[in-house]
């Protein structure tokens, strides 16, 4: 990348600022706008960079070079006013492909778990002394934040499939954690869905080699197809490269998981990780059978998995006391859902109480049926208004339509409430011993942390602390005759 000055548009987005943050720490001189400040622009500030809240053109006085994201139109005054001045305008994806250039390029990619699979392997490579790159779709603690700049030869990438724009990379090796239905704004039917991973695994290197989920039938199907050098993982060590058995949830009600790995037929050794479900289980294999084709020994990626911190959003904490767990997750499609609410189940609490925001309208029309079983393993449900994320609406498509889904599959306990009552409602409903978890790729995990500040000044040392039954509905009446209330329709006023 030859320019010097770097102009973002929508320097805030998580995809977008981890570029950023790795051109700052190469020399370049790095700006950006964004519509509102935010502490990821706010972080990006402190590093060097020039941010400009609201979009203007006026800010591009100077820039040799403009990157956008696909959320970003032809007719954003920004680029067009870049166009006009001949300014080099790229995606996103290219200028992350730029930084790819001349390094050994780890791409993962699959309509869930690219983020904690891609922080696992960079996580395991930085823990094994190879001081790779890493640009992530989310905030990690284990390297804080979304982006990394290594001096090793490797870059760790996580790959955007929702606009094909994967398709820029020629990795050497790639992971395809599974293939479902989904960004079907952007893809007419699954057949384009998986043309765009057959075309994406065909980029890799003469030597490449890619790694699936065979437990994920889309990925399946492809690896049947030959494309490739391919190792599967899954849970039988018969059929798999990389496996797992003895799996352990949540021991003794901890957030944990453990169990056995097995590389080509024989036992490895056992791994213990402080995330949940076997979702995550199967994103370890992924990151273990990586470090492995590296040369990293098991070891090496035991110590590394074993204090491995999920990334920002995934089943993330935020309250926590001896009864009660407030946690909020990105889950927005109905198998992460389905996924998550399954992993929160082996926590044992009282009762699983989901927040749900649908996200984008076109991605509830296309699956809006398959919602209506997703939620099986919440005790109550709360579903609120669809976060638009920049779409238009959609007639008949909306939050009490897929409350109305959810209800008519046999949900016990599914209520819609309009997004500005949530917090309220949800504080009037919660009791001793639930577990609370919001879950959209929204704004609805606001909601999770104006609760934890609930909770944490319901259980401040000065405040005075609720009655036991805090959480029952009705009233206390004096003197009330029993028989009113019975249905054998005797007895007197209670002492």
């Amino acid at each position: 990348m030859q320019s010097r000055v770097v102009h973002f548009i929508g320097i805030g987005g998580i995809g977008m600022s981890g570029i950023a943050k790795i051109l700052l720490e190469q020399g370049f001189h790095v700006q950006g706008t964004d519509v509102k400040s935010s502490e990821i622009t706010l972080s990006l500030g402190r590093l060097g960079a020039k941010i400009f809240i609201g979009h203007d053109a006026r800010y591009l006085e100077g820039v040799d070079l403009v990157v956008y994201s696909s959320s970003i139109p032809a007719s954003h005054p920004e680029r067009v006013w870049a166009v006009k001045k001949k300014i080099r305008v790229i995606h996103r994806a290219q200028a992350l492909a730029d930084l790819c250039y001349g390094k050994y390029t780890i791409a993962v990619t699959g309509t869930h778990g690219k983020t904690t699979t891609t922080s696992m392997i960079g996580t395991i490579l930085k823990e094994a002394g190879r001081d790779p790159s890493i640009v992530v779709g989310g905030c990690v603690k284990t390297f804080g934040g979304n982006a990394s700049l290594g001096k090793g030869k490797e870059i760790v990438i996580e790959a955007d499939e929702s606009d094909s724009s994967f398709l820029k990379f020629s990795p050497d090796l790639e992971v395809v954690t599974n293939i479902e239905e989904e960004h079907m704004d952007h893809f007419p039917n699954i057949e384009a869905i998986e043309s765009a991973y057959r075309n994406f695994i065909n980029r890799l290197s003469r030597d490449g080699a890619w790694f699936g989920c065979l437990e994920d039938p889309g990925v399946l199907k492809l690896a049947n197809e030959k494309v490739k050098s391919f190792y599967g993982y899954g849970f039988d060590p018969l059929k798999h490269a990389i496996a797992a058995t003895g799996i352990v949830e949540c021991p003794n009600g901890h957030r944990a998981v453990a169990f056995k790995v097995w590389y080509l037929g024989q036992e490895l050794g056992s791994i213990e990780m402080k995330v949940i479900g076997r979702h995550n289980v199967l994103n370890a294999l992924a990151a273990t059978g990586v470090a492995l084709k590296l040369g990293i020994a098991f070891a090496a990626v035991q110590q590394a998995l074993s204090h491995y911190e999920s990334a920002g959003r995934r089943f993330d904490v935020k309250y926590e006391d001896e009864q009660s767990l407030v946690v909020d997750d990105y889950a927005h499609h109905p198998t992460e859902i389905q996924k998550t609410l399954t992993a929160a189940r082996g926590l044992h609490k009282k009762r699983i109480v989901a927040i749900f925001q649908p996200h984008r309208y076109s991605r509830v029309k296309a699956l809006l049926s398959q919602f209506g079983n997703s939620f099986k393993n919440a005790d109550k449900l709360i579903v609120t208004d669809i976060y638009a994320a920049g779409e238009a609406l959609r007639a008949n498509i909306s939050g009490a339509r897929v409350c109305q889904v959810i209800q008519s599959a046999g949900h016990p306990d599914a209520v819609f409430i309009e997004r500005a009552r949530v917090k309220e409602y949800v504080q009037s409903q919660i009791e001793r011993g639930d577990l609370v978890i919001t879950l959209g790729a929204g704004d609805i995990g606001q909601v999770a942390g104006q609760l934890a500040e609930f909770l944490k000044n319901q259980n401040s040392p000065g405040h005075k602390r609720p009655h036991p039954f805090w959480s029952v509905k009705g009233s206390v009446l004096l003197n009330e005759p029993l028989f009113k209330h019975t249905s054998l329709k005797v007895g007197g006023p209670v002492d």
